[in-house]
């Protein structure tokens, strides 16, 4: 029978607190990275305007820059709802160090310190959920099978 008290299920404050975490980090990057790429993103496909981290791209010689970097935009997205569901977090964290990672590149390109830090704190933190997973409060934990 299903408890709705999550220490009938091996759930500490240690849980709790990582799932106050995986929803602080999903809400910082989906306000402050992926809204502004996706919204130059959106400008540089329809309205033909510059997006610098397609520029990037492209530098990489990566062809359809813009496409393959709205594609990677989107799933940037998917994977920041994954890590605050605790939804596949370890494949999520995977494809956001990825994310990351361009970011990184980018910042390198454009001799943007900041940004280079925040990309470093950012594969900190995916790596650290990486190696962590989910915690017991999660999609992942629901979906698990009991051991026996």
């Amino acid at each position: 029978m299903y408890s709705s008290n999550p220490r009938a299920h091996g759930a500490t404050a240690g849980d709790v607190a990582l799932v106050l975490f995986r929803l602080a980090i999903a809400t910082v990057v989906i306000v402050f990275q992926l809204t502004p790429e996706a919204t130059s993103g959106w400008a540089s496909i329809w309205q033909e305007k510059a997006w610098p981290l397609a520029d990037t791209v492209s530098s990489l010689g990566v062809p359809q820059a813009q496409w393959v970097t709205a594609s990677a935009v989107v799933l940037a997205f998917l994977g920041v709802i994954g890590v605050a569901t605790g939804f596949v977090t370890r494949l999520s964290a995977i494809v956001l160090l990825g994310a990351t990672a361009l970011q990184g590149y980018s910042a390198v390109k454009q001799t943007e310190v900041s940004l280079l830090e925040l990309a470093i704190v950012y594969a900190c933190i995916f790596v650290y959920l990486l190696l962590r997973g989910p915690g017991h409060l999660s999609a992942d934990s629901y979906f698990r099978k009991p051991s026996e």
